[in-house]
């Protein structure tokens, strides 16, 4: 492979931070910009250079399961709470590039939204969301 021998058998390890922050198939791959997901009509497309969960037989099993986990946890948070940097400036894309590439550290705020308003929503949400034979609690 462009010169190098790979021998049979090798573990190789795909470097997906590389792969997502390359200008040539991300262009200004340091500013975000959602709307690089999104097609000529609106529609999500994810490019073949996109692997959050690795390529090949080493693909994380459980990719779907982890992308709908993710959303759950972050919208019930969102909802749940303003969350605030401490800092005057967000925390940039650079950081630590190691096995994983993990943000360098920094500080949030998570103030509780008026928490009256949310156990009445979300009361009124179980009553419809669950059947009668299951309970919520809290």
């Amino acid at each position: 492979m462009e010169g190098y021998t790979i021998p049979q058998g090798a573990h190789v390890i795909p470097h997906i931070y590389a792969v997502h922050m390359n200008p040539d198939f991300f262009p200004d791959p340091e500013e975000y910009r959602p709307e690089r997901f999104l097609s000529p009509e609106g529609k999500f497309t994810q490019p073949q250079q996109f692997m959050p969960f690795g390529v090949g037989m080493r693909r994380c099993l459980g990719d779907k399961l982890a992308e709908k986990e993710l959303f759950l946890f972050f919208s019930s948070l969102i909802h749940m709470f303003d969350v605030t940097s401490l800092s005057p400036s967000l925390p940039g894309l650079s950081g630590k590039c190691e096995v994983t590439h993990s943000p360098h550290e920094f500080q949030i705020v998570c103030v509780p939204r008026k928490a009256d308003t949310l156990i009445r929503l979300i009361q009124a949400n179980a009553a419809k969301a669950f059947p009668s034979h299951i309970r919520t609690y809290g």
